[in-house]
């Protein structure tokens, strides 16, 4: 920063007798959101333990993950609220959303609703305030199933709250603690009775039953019951989560009494965190999605299973390694919340696997959930080296760095042994990195053996690791972090270093030749702080490169637009499933943080602060409001004027980056505690004009200003009444000292630059240094850089579409014709695997006789042959309407002309089954999210995408799955086929489609079966019929 100014420091002031004020921060009134009547957007809350309610603003809640979640598991879908039997119609309210609470002003009916969750509390509250004494009626929606006979329902024994629970929660599974029941309690207390459904209600609804509501949510859920309340101009209903009927006796006794207080300490605590980190600047708009993602990134700071960082809501509720570790400076770090940034590591670093047989020996989890902890990534452990190691830096913690090196030493000496080749550099699978996504057929974008990025990481964490050893007299474990740094330097630009474009290679492969896609992962061998491995002109190149190629004004995409493999659309049925799309082209938020850093560090901070502007637009006016959604489309839609949002609606890394650049970057803020000493290095852009901000080294506050005025700059400084001596520099933006000096406490230290006079004006003091600063600066290189422009070409191979012939539901989902050509029966409970000994996974979604196949039938009507598969049962999450069923998958192989020798044996598709000796399948059926046929020779022939929810394939009432083919895909008379018929789990890997069978493991998971005899390569069927 400075930029333009050129002086010679002569002294700087020290005053005494005013201070430096610290930035008010405004009351949540003014940081309300707002929506007019006919508006809707999404919100979401969480209770700072395992709960978050997500949910629609301005209507009824649209999607099956919106509703009440706890530990992982949804217990309400929505409700209705009726005021003196009138349906309050969310559609009509004037919404304000606060960042502790949702409030609907419903003008014509003279009430208003207030939505809220309280800290550490597995409960929803919703209160209703009358303009005079009425009726209020509350009616929830239990989720999990339309089927009454699917739950257990129950009056608690004072009478004061009716219960509801899934019958497949009241067993509890080993390692796994599901709350069991969900109780809905009134304040005055309520007159419960049975449901009567509202009118007008949807066409399709019948007779005014609980059954009738079903229509009226999106997700399948149960309405057993009305709550209501007469004789009171105030209400309040309480959703409950829990065990036992004393646990909510006394939760309720605890709402009645201390409901205010509990709703005010929420809100003293999101003040306090906004206090403690304070920040205003002369942008108001800018300083309102500063605060707002604060508190939305706070709030995914939880303590589910130790204190840890969902990643992402409403999916990704549960702790994944390597987003917690780079989403840890922006969450914790910046604001000074110290005590949980250590919780979080210190908890992370006690689910370290240390098994020197397993090729993970060393990791830290990828992923920490209920009842399952899993290693799959090769970044997780250097993030988590570089984290611990920013906490140090930025408290000053002495016993953790104390504690936490025996763990970094512990995944060095591991790495070494188990992972690093020859050269130095870290292998891995190919999927073991951030770009992740897996399909029926492998990795979507595999970058084995040796990504860039992990290189870059692995470098990082051995140096940082040998810093603190040096410290605590480890010199063996120093020198060997010192040994496999240099080893990996000095092959790294020989084999990665792309001289014709003057960029970095994305990965090795497993034979050595460097993979030639453009992807963004380069720029961390310019933004991860460490011993650098480029040349200054090297890391100015990639940071051209990929500003321009890859980073739009509003993010940077995953892939090149001048790649064959983008796909600029995550969600573009039935040409792709989203995860096709999800590396490969769409722009991924958390992207801007690694790219601000470099254009900081290169002078460019006009264009970082565009990107992190385009951020804080969408916190305060799109998507789920006051927070970022994970993903945006690369491109916007021919006749669309916004982007897509997609993916969760707030996601941990991108809110952490946004601040993380702000402090670090914008304001230049370097805290380094165990040297007492703060360092800033402002590259304010033109924008910023002034900022006020607070920040805190070790234990002690610091209150800093920057201003620029006409041709002056100044710096304050002013630690505060605690603190002890503390030593500052200042630089200019090419890393030129031009102030440094002590602080003592109370003491405001400000210094000015000068343009005109070329030098710091000063009334008083002696001289600090005579550094000179130039700093206008900007690298040659990126000069003149400009942001890529978004350009759709218009022969790109994703937007063709498949070569195989794409059926729709109305093409697919027809009646099953009353004569079937073929029937084949299946004994009940035989779901157990080929060894009688098969486990389903622990998650409740997974519920008994959805693998269990009781009958087969095929029948040819016309040009088509249909299939009808009837289970024990079959499950409806929600997640995907227009299926009408998930989690079950099954493979019909058929053997056309009954001769063994013109078939394939092999079923495929992560089955790891074949079909008897006396079979050849000439055509396969795969059965999931849709249907696929396939050849032999494992070629698709054909592909139904399910795409109308009132149309769906697979009918949980029933338990069957229907589908209709051309019956010119098949071959041989229908009358003649032979069927084997195979079920399991279906695993479409988050990513919808098809899927594959789900795998089986010794022990089961929460989403993987258990009872197999291998660690893999397991059977994963659980039922088969053959016909003969």
């Amino acid at each position: 920063m400075l930029r333009g100014f050129r002086a010679e420091v002569i002294s700087f002031v020290v005053v005494t007798l005013c201070a430096l004020p610290v930035p008010a921060q405004p009351p949540f009134a003014d940081d309300r959101l707002e929506l007019s009547p006919g508006d809707s957007a999404t919100f979401v809350y969480t209770n700072k333990q395992s709960a978050f309610y997500y949910g629609e603003a301005g209507s009824g809640n649209r999607f099956a993950f919106q509703g009440l979640n706890v530990l992982t598991q949804e217990y309400l879908e929505d409700y209705l609220l009726l005021v003196d039997g009138k349906t309050l119609d969310r559609r009509r309210s004037r919404v304000e959303i606060y960042p502790d609470r949702l409030v609907r002003r419903y003008g014509d009916a003279g009430v208003v609703e207030e939505v809220r969750l309280l800290d550490s509390l597995s409960v929803l509250a919703v209160k209703v305030k009358l303009s005079s004494r009425g009726q209020v009626a509350f009616l929830p929606a239990f989720s999990g199933s339309r089927q009454p006979e699917d739950f257990v329902q129950r009056r608690l024994s004072d009478d004061s709250a009716f219960a509801v629970a899934l019958r497949s929660r009241l067993s509890p599974q080993a390692g796994v603690n599901y709350p069991a029941w969900a109780a809905v309690a009134a304040e005055p207390r309520a007159r419960l009775s049975a449901p009567v459904l509202p009118q007008p209600a949807s066409p399709a609804a019948g007779k005014p039953t609980a059954a009738g509501f079903a229509d009226l949510f999106a997700g399948p859920c149960l309405v057993p019951m009305s709550f209501t309340v007469t004789g009171s101009d105030s209400v309040l209903f309480f959703v409950m989560v829990g065990n036992s009927d004393e646990e909510f006796v006394r939760l309720q006794r605890s709402l009645r009494k201390d409901y205010a207080l509990l709703a005010s300490r929420r809100q003293q605590r999101m003040q306090q965190l906004l206090t403690h980190s304070a920040f205003a600047s002369n942008l108001p708009e800018f300083d309102r999605a500063v605060r707002w993602a604060k508190v939305s990134l706070d709030a995914l700071i939880m303590n589910q299973q130790g204190k840890g960082i969902f990643a992402g809501l409403p999916w990704f509720n549960n702790y994944w390694g390597r987003d917690t570790f780079i989403s840890l400076p922006g969450a914790t770090l910046v604001t000074g919340n110290y005590a949980e940034a250590r919780e979080i590591l210190l908890s992370f670093g006690r689910f370290q696997l240390r098994d020197p047989a397993e090729a993970r020996d060393g990791r830290i989890p990828n992923r920490v959930m209920p009842g399952e902890i899993i290693y799959n990534t090769a970044d997780g452990t250097p993030w988590f080296i570089l984290a611990a190691w920013d906490y140090y830096r930025y408290s000053g913690d002495e016993s953790f760095a104390a504690e936490m090196l025996p763990v970094a030493g512990y995944a060095v000496t591991a790495a070494l042994a188990h992972t690093v080749d020859s050269l130095g550099f870290f292998t891995h699978a190919d999927a073991d990195t951030w770009m992740d996504a897996v399909g029926p057929q492998g990795p979507w974008s595999p970058r084995g053996n040796r990504a860039i990025e992990i290189q870059v990481l692995w470098y990082a964490a051995l140096q940082r690791t040998a810093e603190v050893a040096d410290k605590h007299g480890e010199v063996e474990l120093a020198r060997t972090c010192r040994a496999a740094a240099e080893r990996l330097r000095r092959q790294f630009a020989a084999l990665y270093w792309d001289a014709q474009h003057r960029r970095l290679f994305d990965h090795l492969d497993a034979d050595g030749s460097p993979d030639l896609q453009l992807r963004p992962n380069q720029i961390f061998a310019v933004s991860v702080p460490a011993a650098p491995l480029l040349a200054l002109e090297q890391a100015a190149s990639v940071t051209a490169e990929v500003v321009q190629q890859l980073t739009y004004p509003y993010g940077v995409a995953s892939l090149s637009q001048q790649d064959d493999n983008f796909h600029p659309y995550h969600h573009y049925a039935p040409y792709y499933v989203q995860d096709a799309a999800y590396h490969n082209g769409i722009v991924w938020t958390w992207l801007s943080g690694p790219v601000n850093t470099a254009l900081c560090r290169f002078g460019r901070q006009d264009l970082a602060f565009q990107l992190l502007h385009s951020a804080g637009v969408q916190i305060l006016t799109r998507g789920c409001r006051g927070t970022q959604s994970e993903l945006l489309d690369a491109l916007a839609r021919p006749g669309e004027d916004f982007l897509r949002l997609s993916g969760t609606v707030s996601q941990a890394w991108n809110l952490a980056e946004f601040l993380r650049n702000l402090y670090q970057d914008i304001l230049g803020v370097t805290i380094d505690a165990p040297a007492n000493t703060l360092r800033l290095q402002p590259r304010l852009p033109e924008a910023l004009t002034s900022v006020n901000f607070k920040v805190w080294v070790g234990k002690q506050a610091v209150a800093i200003a920057y201003a620029r005025n006409g041709g002056h700059f100044t710096v304050e400084l002013q630690p505060g009444p605690a603190a002890a001596s503390l030593s500052f520099e200042i630089f200019d933006a090419a890393s030129a000292t031009v102030g440094r000096g002590q602080l003592r406490a109370q003491e405001k230290v400000a210094l000015t630059f000068s343009r005109a006079e070329q030098k710091l004006i000063s009334s008083a003091a002696k001289i600090a240094t005579h550094a000179r600063i130039d700093s206008a600066y900007r690298h040659p290189l990126l000069a003149e850089v400009a942001f890529a422009q978004p350009h759709l070409r218009p022969d790109l191979p994703a937007l063709r579409g498949p070569a195989w012939p794409l059926l729709n539901s109305a093409q697919a989902v027809r009646p099953f014709p009353a004569r079937s050509v073929i029937s084949l029966s299946d004994p009940s409970g035989d779901d157990r695997g080929p060894n009688g000994r098969y486990q389903y996974p622990r998650n409740p979604a997974f519920a008994a006789g959805m693998f269990d196949l009781r009958r087969i039938e095929v029948a040819q009507q016309d040009s088509l042959v249909h299939f009808r598969l009837q289970f024990a049962r079959l499950v409806q999450p929600g997640w995907h309407p227009e299926y009408g069923y998930q989690l079950t998958f099954a493979a019909i192989a058929i053997d056309t002309d009954r001769d063994a020798a013109t078939g394939t044996r092999a079923v495929g598709w992560n089955s790891n089954q074949t079909v008897p000796e006396d079979f050849g399948a000439d055509r396969l059926v795969y059965l999931g999210g849709g249907a696929l046929v396939h050849d032999a020779a494992g070629r698709t022939l054909l592909h139904f995408v399910p795409d109308d929810p009132a149309r769906p394939p697979g009918n949980v009432e029933n338990a069957t799955i229907t589908v209709a083919l051309p019956l010119r895909f098949f071959g041989g008379a229908v009358e003649k086929w032979r069927l084997a018929v195979y079920a399991g789990g279906q695993d479409d890997h988050g990513g919808a489609g098809v899927g594959e069978f789900r795998a089986v493991l010794p022990q089961a998971g929460e989403w993987h079966g258990g009872g197999g005899e291998h660690a893999s390569g397991n059977c994963n069927v659980y039922d088969s019929a053959v016909s003969r």
